[in-house]
Order: structure tokens, then C-alpha cells, then sequence
């Protein structure tokens, strides 16, 4: 089975992930020329076929998709680099003596007795 599709409306990403999408059914070749992508499709033995319209609607979903993350790719950076940016957590040595009395910093926990020192847990399992 052979698809043709236009290059003008069809991204080359949408294309390849819509064919990945049918390799566990078919054997799937893509080729292009200047103006158009060109889709290739055998069957694998004792498998479900693919026919055009199966295929079709799943290159508009990845289009779909495509169009969706290069909209929100911007919002997306903004609210990680805000999740970062909110989790950095300042301790007394972070921040210069001068500024120490501006700012309230937590002071780090004292250690229990019963608790393990650093010393302890960080030590090279190998040599013991």
C-alpha cells in the first residue's frame, strides 16, 4: 500500500511519528520527493492492516500534537523554570554576612544522638 502527502500540509515530525505508530503491524517505508512525502506499507504476517483512513486520522492526531506543543512551549518553560526556582532553599552559609540579618534564613537542624552522622552513611561500601 502506498500514501502520498503533501509536504505544504504535513510536517515531516508528524509523519514519522504517525508511521512509528504502525510498526508493530506492518513493515513501514518513507521516502519524499520535492513536493510530497511518500508513505509505504506491508503488512506483517497474521497482523491487523493498516488502510489509508486509520492512517490518516493518526497523522492528524501527531499534527494536532505538533501544533499543541509548539503553542504552549513557551508557558511550559516559564511554569518549570518557576517550579525550579521556587525549590532552592537558602541556608545561612548561602547567604553573605552582611545580608544574614536582612533575610530569615532557617538555621540548619542539630543532629540527634540516635541519628547517623553523615560521616557514617557516606562511606565507600566496598572498603568495609
Amino acid at each position: 500500500m502506498r500514501f502520498t502527502y503533501s509536504k505544504e500540509l504535513y510536517s515531516r515530525t508528524a509523519l514519522i511519528k504517525a508511521a512509528f505508530h504502525y510498526t508493530d503491524r506492518a513493515y513501514v517505508h518513507l521516502d519524499c520527493d520535492d513536493s510530497s512525502y511518500t508513505v509505504d506499507i506491508v503488512q506483517k504476517p497474521g497482523c491487523t492492516p493498516v488502510d489509508l483512513r486509520e492512517f490518516d486520522n493518526t497523522l492528524l492526531a501527531q499534527l494536532a500534537r505538533e501544533e499543541v506543543y509548539q503553542k504552549t512551549k513557551e508557558i511550559r518553560k516559564i511554569a518549570l523554570a518557576r517550579a525550579m526556582a521556587s525549590s532552592v532553599i537558602e541556608t545561612n552559609e548561602d547567604v553573605p554576612a552582611e545580608k544574614q540579618n536582612d533575610r530569615k534564613v532557617p538555621e540548619p537542624l542539630p543532629l540527634e544522638e540516635d541519628t547517623e552522622r553523615p560521616e557514617d552513611i557516606l562511606k565507600d561500601w566496598f572498603t568495609t
